[in-house]
């Protein structure tokens, strides 16, 4: 899972070559506003033209997704030459990365990645710096396998 980051992307694709990656949701909805925020953009009402991207996005099957893209065609957002362009050309041409019908076939369905990044910077902030500054695949490992899992399973057992 990914932020939509193109490079990003085609690295994943070419070292795992049949994987499937997919955009964190958090992060195509804050794409999403911001764009739709931004004055140069002129939308009048981005909440609204927002609930109708979300719609996509949400889609459990084609029959929804065609039905909620009917919806936003025939909306007076489309006549907004900036926004069909933004979402035909970044978004619907990578459709098969966002849409949640597209994910329904894992066998855990997972939207975002922030709660991985929230472990990352813990373990980077606490365990990592620790490791007796030394920037090491070694170091890396033994933080992680000394540290960061007996820590976690610690707080998993006292949490049942």
């Amino acid at each position: 899972m990914v932020d939509y980051s193109n490079a990003e992307i085609s690295a994943i694709r070419q070292v795992f070559v049949n994987s499937r990656v997919t955009i964190c949701d958090f992060h195509r909805m804050q794409a999403w506003q911001r764009w739709l925020r931004r004055k140069e953009n002129n939308i009048s009402h981005p909440e609204h033209a927002l609930q109708l991207m979300k719609r996509l996005g949400s889609a459990l099957n084609e029959g929804e997704f065609e039905k909620a893209l009917e919806d936003l065609v025939s909306s007076e957002y489309w006549n907004n030459g900036k926004l069909r362009s933004y979402f035909e050309t970044v978004w619907l041409s990578v459709k098969e990365l966002w849409v949640m019908f597209h994910r329904l076939e894992f066998d855990v369905v997972l939207t975002t990645n922030n709660g991985i990044e929230a472990q990352n910077r813990v373990l980077k902030a606490h365990y990592v710096k620790s490791a007796s500054g030394k920037r090491s695949l070694t170091s890396l490992i033994a933080a992680v396998v000394c540290g960061y899992l007996p820590d976690n399973e610690k707080i998993s057992t006292s949490r049942q």
